[in-house]
């Protein structure tokens, strides 16, 4: 057995495709991975960008209706791995007592790439292992028993009195050892790289991820071994096995992989777009008068806005009283109204939502005939990039919700003017505001005319009011958004069937390929 399996073995490691697919894997591993990480890199700074932009806005904040956070997910360092790096499901959530999360605000997908080797951005390290080391497990097998018998050398090993499954074993562990040589080596490639360019060192739980990525690419390539075996057993000359196998990988790596757009047309995901939109326009038509509260003017603006008065007197819309109390009277029924209206979102986006989810159950479903997508399944689970993960962002996000609501009531946000006006009750303020109130507007052109500079005081007055401390919400006890992503027992759970059906059907492939070789024709 041992003699069978080393000479096996080497004459597997001196072919010449051997040689190609070893450099091959080597080369495009390496770069796929320094192209991913100049990309991930680039997300991060995007994400911080972003992160940023959130932090400076709470700066300016002034009125309570304006308190809407938007929070940004951290991409895992893992996603490196996953198709497109996550970035199909995007990462931002608009956090407002309108809305509750179901579905991001962003879509993230059509990032461009690095300008080094730009066309490999179409690929990821998911689709690299599914393409490569598919091709590279069939080249190494295709021919393991139709290639020793149009060369006579099946006959005269059988003659030996060597037992077939011993053959059998052999040709499969060599072909085997020889995938495990040109994967392993690829992936300490791709992972010198990746540890090179990461920017902290990964915990043990991800960790123990990686090192299941690598395993799961491993399985995957066996289960193509055992498919070339499979074919070599059906075929008697190595040009009928190689088509044959050509064939079958185009099948299982090529098309049933990409079906999706089909199955989403077949499934009517098109139409499903068409319904939700619809609802959504009637929802809003239904709440667009109810939800508003605010005259059409900016609801904090102290730059001097006015209107004239059936009186003939000049009404300021922010800072005269009739505005104050016309607003204080339509905001309690507006807010009531907006919280109904994300509740009737919600259902009308999460009926949307899981509508498309169980269609796509039924996809995956078919499309699990394919080992490529078993294997996508599960290193996207592995690289926190599937939909399990984006539900626990989502999920979050809406009791994220729930704390900033609880922080914005507890302040009186939702009960006082403060909801839409950070005009204070100072006495001098108000008296001020009075007196200009009592100009008609043909009194205060002529004061314009007279006083050139009055104007410009009014506003530099106005300004000194809008940059008072007092005008920007002291927010720096709202609570902070952190995304926690899945942790591995929840990973492991969500992808041990996908892993399973891996080796089932390696197992059937190969006890097939196993069968067929006991009654195999060696002549």
């Amino acid at each position: 057995m041992w003699t069978l399996l080393k000479k096996e073995t080497l004459e597997n490691l001196i072919t010449m495709r051997f040689i190609i697919g070893f450099l091959a894997c080597n080369l495009v591993f390496g770069l796929i991975t320094y192209v991913l990480m100049q990309d991930f890199q680039l997300e991060l700074s995007r994400v911080s960008t972003a992160q940023e932009q959130s932090r400076e806005a709470t700066e300016s904040w002034r009125v309570w209706s304006r308190v809407r956070p938007t929070i940004v997910k951290q991409p895992s360092i893992l996603a490196v791995f996953g198709s497109n790096m996550g970035t199909n499901w995007g990462k931002r959530v608009w956090i407002t007592h309108t809305r509750i999360p179901v579905l991001t605000t962003d879509e993230t997908g059509d990032a461009g790439s690095t300008d080094l080797l730009a066309f490999l951005y179409e690929f990821d390290y998911t689709h690299i292992v599914q393409i490569l080391v598919s091709l590279i497990a069939l080249l190494l097998s295709f021919d393991a028993l139709s290639g020793e018998k149009e060369r006579g050398t099946l006959r005269q090993v059988l003659s030996n009195s060597i037992k077939r499954t011993t053959v059998f074993l052999s040709k499969f562990l060599g072909a085997f050892i020889a995938l495990l040589i040109i994967v392993l080596t690829a992936s300490i490639i791709s992972l010198f790289i990746y540890l090179l360019h990461l920017p902290r060192t990964p915990v043990v739980e991800e960790w123990v991820s990686i090192v299941l990525i690598v395993a799961a690419g491993i399985v995957f390539g066996t289960v193509f071994i055992a498919l070339g075996m499979m074919v070599s057993t059906f075929t008697s000359k190595t040009s009928s096995a190689l088509i044959v196998c050509m064939l079958v990988w185009v099948m299982l790596v090529i098309v049933l992989p990409n079906s999706v757009g089909f199955l989403s047309s077949t499934f009517g995901f098109s139409q499903d777009l068409v319904d939700y939109q619809r609802g959504l326009d009637a929802l809003d038509n239904e709440y667009a008068d109810k939800m508003q509260m605010f005259v059409p003017l900016r609801d904090f603006t102290f730059f001097a806005d006015y209107y004239l008065s059936p009186e003939g007197r000049i009404r300021f819309t922010v800072m005269g009283d009739n505005y104050l109390k016309l607003h204080l009277e339509r905001q309690q029924p507006a807010i009531d109204a907006q919280f109904e209206y994300a509740v009737k979102r919600y259902d009308l986006e999460k009926d949307f939502r899981d509508g498309r989810a169980q269609k796509m159950t039924l996809s995956n479903i078919l499309l699990m005939l394919s080992p490529s997508t078993l294997y996508g399944n599960v290193v996207n689970a592995l690289a926190r990039v599937d939909a399990a993960n984006h539900e626990a962002f989502m999920e979050q996000a809406r009791l994220y919700r729930e704390e900033v609501i609880s922080f914005i009531r507890s302040n009186g946000g939702y009960s006082t003017k403060r909801w839409f006006t950070f005009d204070r009750d100072d006495a001098s303020y108000r008296d001020r505001i009075r007196e200009l109130e009592k100009l008609t507007m043909e009194e205060y052109g002529h004061i314009t005319r007279e006083d050139p500079d009055f104007y410009t005081t009014l506003q530099s007055w106005i300004m000194e009011m809008y940059r008072h401390p007092e005008a920007v919400l002291d927010l720096s006890a709202m609570p902070k958004f952190a995304f926690r992503p899945l942790p591995l027992a929840d990973v492991v759970k969500n992808t041990w069937f996908d892993f399973f059906l891996l080796i089932v059907v390696f197992s059937i492939v190969i006890v097939v390929s196993y069968i067929r070789f006991l009654s195999y024709d060696p002549r």
